[in-house]
């Protein structure tokens, strides 16, 4: 009898906890297509209009296929035009601003790698170095029986026949000539100028000091060893030359401004000038970092550590050199920099006399 009245209570209490999972069920149903089973204006609206998600993949598959409809082999900024009219809308821009240009297409591309481009750009930026500045044209005529690597274009601008050096090998091109002599040409043009002229590079820009050197606080040697011929910036600076110093140097002292190392708008900031009046940005009034020209990042890194390791063949190949004379001629420590006319690195140092002495083929370890 008791068996009989459990079974029943079990069996009511499943039909009410089977009624309560359909009813459960049911309004889980409504509630989830309710939008589909009303009969709201508010929902009818809705469904004509697309959600967010919607508007952004239409948005996402119209932009893809405006993307695809792309044609990278044309730039409408510059098609239509000669190339020389190219060529001379592009000499107006900074560097950087050409080398951007490169990655709009690949017309744009061909075309920021001409040659005739980037020989313009030199005309424009760096010309007067080797041209019309005496350091340089002296530089120039003391290469003329060394092997030039340098572009055609350079070899023929610096009056050198072509003759004896067409079969040359690794030639720069133009534009890894320009990005290179931008990085390189103070150190190479006042190599040895340690006395009579001292020319000294701080920040970029070239000093000479030959007047200076009998009125300057420290003794003309230090001068001479310690910058002459080579760039001086750090030495300057852990120095801490005063404002009156910096001023000095300023009205007296500089020989030639690359723009490049100025503050302020490097979109104009640009090559060289000679007489260039607006010396407030051209040094720091006051103890700073040393300030290099515009390059390009991995350019930069590459030249200073190739620069390191020249530095030490360099030591290495000096210290053999003074063990087989059996003495140390050497005053001061041994330069390195690099010649883009030759395109190598070279060194020179001071023998006991404050005369210059090169060595031309560290590269190979020879002399």
């Amino acid at each position: 009898m008791f068996t009989k009245v459990l079974d029943g209570t079990l069996s009511e209490s499943l039909q009410q906890y089977a009624s309560q999972i359909i009813l459960i069920s049911i309004l889980s149903i409504i509630t989830i297509f309710r939008k589909e089973l009303s009969c709201n204006s508010v929902y009818l609206v809705d469904k004509q209009k697309p959600n967010e998600k919607q508007k952004i993949r239409h948005r996402k598959l119209d932009s893809h296929s405006e993307w695809e409809r792309v044609d990278f082999n044309s730039c409408p900024l510059i098609d239509g035009l000669s190339d020389c009219v190219q060529i001379k809308c592009l000499t107006y821009l900074h560097p950087s601003e050409i080398l951007t240009l490169g990655s709009v297409s690949k017309k744009a591309h061909s075309l920021v790698n001409k040659e005739l481009l980037w020989y313009r750009i030199f005309l424009r930026d760096f010309a007067y170095v080797l041209l019309k500045w005496k350091y340089g044209i002296e530089k120039v005529n003391s290469l003329r029986d060394s092997h030039w690597n340098c572009p055609e274009k350079i070899v023929s601008l610096l009056g050198r026949a072509l003759n004896g050096i067409r079969h040359r090998r690794n030639v720069p091109s133009m534009k890894e000539f320009y990005l290179v002599f931008a990085q390189t040409w103070s150190e190479f043009i006042i190599a040895g100028y340690s006395e009579n002229p001292t020319l000294v590079s701080i920040h970029g820009h070239v000093f000479n000091i030959t007047s200076f050197l009998d009125e300057h606080p420290g003794s003309p040697e230090t001068i001479i060893m310690q910058g002459g011929g080579k760039d001086a910036s750090s030495f300057f600076e852990a120095v801490g030359h005063s404002k009156s110093a910096r001023m000095t140097a300023l009205q007296r002292l500089v020989e030639i401004v690359d723009l490049s190392c100025c503050r302020g708008d490097q979109s104009l900031l640009v090559g060289l000038r000679k007489d260039y009046h607006d010396m407030n940005c051209v040094l720091p009034l006051k103890r700073s970092k040393v300030r290099k020209p515009w390059a390009l990042s991995h350019l930069r890194q590459k030249l200073e550590r190739e620069k390191k390791a020249m530095l030490t063949q360099a030591r290495k190949q000096l210290s053999r050199k003074m063990a087989a004379r059996g003495q140390i001629n050497v005053l001061g420590n041994i330069n390195v920099y690099f010649d883009p006319i030759c395109y190598r690195w070279k060194a020179w140092y001071l023998d006991l006399d404050f005369q210059p002495i090169f060595m031309d083929n560290i590269e190979n370890d020879e002399y």
